[in-house]
C-alpha cells in the first residue's frame, strides 16, 4: 500500500498563534498511526528553527532572508505547486486560507476574521490597512472555495465564513488547543483587597485597551489595579488605539495602570500567577487563543461577548460589549465585589479548559488530512 507524502505550506505562519499552532501541531503528531512517508514542511528560517529535526520531517525554506510579500505570494503561487509535483506529493495542508498555492488535493485553514467580521473594515480607515483587509478578504475567498477541505477553528468562524463563500461541501471544526505550562493543579484565589486584572493582547483597534482603562478608572481608589500585557499592532489603526490608550491615562491621571508591551508567550502563564482577574476586550477573534490560555490560569474572567467568545467561555465568565464602557465596567464589578462568584467562575472555566488539547489538535487534523486524501474524488473540484 503507498505511503502517503503530506506537504505543509506554512510560509504566511506570522502571528504568535499560527507559529504556536504549527510547533505544537508537529509536537503532538503520532507518526505510527498513520501509512506516512514523510511530511514536507515550507517556511520561513525563524519559525523552521523552532521546530524539532523529527525523523519523518523535511524542512524547507524558500528564502533564506526576509522578501517582500509579493515576493513571497509569487515562489507560492508559481514556484511551490511545481515542486510539490515533482516530490510526488499527495496532499497538502495551508496552514493559512491567505495562500496562494492552487496544488489539488488540499485542505486549508481559516484563521483570520479581520477581512470578515462586519465593520471592521470601515473601522480600519482610509489606509494602506485597509486595501490589504479588502485584497485577503478576496484571496480568503476563493482559497476556501478551492480547498478540498476546510478547517475552521470554531463553530462562529464556519458560520461566518461560509456567509461569504457559500456552503462549502467538506469542512471540519478543530479548536486549538492550550500549552500545559498555562494549567495549574489546583486554582486557589487570593483574597485581595486590592484586585490586580490584566488584560494580555496586542494593542489594536479592536482590542480596546483605552475602554478597560476608561471603564476600570470609575473604581474607587485601591480597589482595583490593571496590568495591559502587548505592544502595538500593526499599521496605522493599532497606532491610533495606542494613542487612544495613552490619552485616556493621562486625561483620567490614573495611576493603576502597568504597561508591559511586548511579553514572551512563555512569560505569560507567570503574569497570570500574579494576578486575580483576567479581562478579555477583543470584538473580533477567530479561535480566542489568549482567552482559552487564561482559562486554563484558573482566574475568573470578564470576557467580550461577541465573536466566539461565548461559544468558547460559556456560563463561565461575566460578559459585556467591549464597544461599551459601562457595560464593562457592570461585568468587572461583581467579581470585585464577590470572591465567591470568582470563585465559582474560575472552577468552571477551568474546568472547560480541559477540553482544548494539542494532543486532540493534532489527531483531528490529520485524521481530517487523510480522510479528505482517501475521499478526493469525492471533494475533488
Amino acid at each position: 500500500m503507498k505511503k502517503i507524502k503530506i506537504a505543509i505550506d506554512a510560509t504566511r505562519n506570522r502571528s504568535g498563534g499560527a507559529r504556536i499552532h504549527l510547533i505544537e501541531l508537529l509536537k503532538n503528531f503520532q507518526y505510527e498511526k498513520y501509512n506516512l512517508d514523510k511530511i514536507y514542511l515550507w517556511s520561513y528560517p525563524e519559525l523552521l528553527n523552532k521546530i524539532p529535526d523529527y525523523p519523518w520531517l523535511k524542512k524547507y525554506s524558500p528564502f533564506k532572508k526576509k522578501v517582500s510579500i509579493l515576493k513571497e505570494l509569487h515562489w507560492q503561487n508559481t514556484k511551490l505547486p511545481k515542486i510539490l509535483k515533482k516530490l510526488d506529493i499527495d496532499i497538502l495542508l495551508n496552514t493559512t486560507a491567505t495562500s496562494v498555492c492552487y496544488f489539488k488535493p488540499n485542505v486549508t485553514m481559516s484563521r483570520d476574521m479581520l477581512s470578515f467580521e462586519k465593520g471592521i473594515i470601515k473601522k480600519s480607515g482610509f489606509s494602506i490597512g485597509r486595501l490589504r483587509l479588502i485584497l485577503l478578504k478576496h484571496i480568503q475567498k476563493i482559497s476556501l472555495k478551492n480547498a478540498n477541505g476546510v478547517i475552521f477553528l470554531t463553530k462562529y468562524a464556519s458560520s461566518v465564513l461560509q456567509s461569504y463563500t457559500g456552503s462549502l461541501k467538506n469542512f471540519k471544526i478543530i479548536n486549538h488547543g492550550i500549552s500545559q505550562k498555562f494549567f495549574i493543579k489546583k486554582p486557589t484565589l487570593k483574597d485581595n483587597k486590592k484586585l490586580r486584572c490584566i488584560y494580555v493582547s496586542n494593542i489594536d483597534f479592536y482590542k480596546h485597551q483605552s475602554n478597560v482603562v476608561k471603564a476600570l478608572s470609575r473604581f474607587k481608589e485601591n480597589e482595583v489595579e490593571l496590568v495591559l500585557a502587548g505592544g502595538p499592532g500593526n499599521g496605522a489603526p493599532a497606532l491610533i488605539e495606542q494613542k487612544k490608550l495613552d490619552k485616556a491615562i493621562a486625561e483620567l491621571s490614573v495611576n493603576f495602570v502597568t504597561l508591559l508591551g511586548h511579553v514572551k508567550h512563555n512569560e505569560i502563564p507567570a503574569l497570570y500567577r500574579n494576578c486575580d482577574i483576567i479581562i478579555f476586550a477583543s470584538s473580533c477573534e477567530n479561535m480566542p487563543n489568549t482567552l482559552v490560555e487564561g482559562m486554563a490560569s484558573g482566574l475568573p474572567i470578564a470576557s467580550s461577548n461577541l465573536g466566539p467568545m461565548p461559544e468558547i467561555l460559556k456560563d463561565a465568565g461575566n460578559y459585556f460589549d467591549p464597544n461599551n464602557i459601562e457595560s464593562i465596567y457592570q461585568a468587572v464589578k461583581p467579581l470585585v465585589e464577590s470572591k465567591s462568584l470568582r470563585d465559582s467562575l474560575s472552577s468552571k472555566s477551568y474546568e472547560l479548559s480541559k477540553q482544548f488539547s494539542w494532543e486532540k489538535c493534532s489527531d483531528k487534523t490529520f485524521d481530517y488530512i487523510i480522510d479528505t486524501y482517501k475521499n478526493k474524488k469525492m471533494y475533488f473540484k
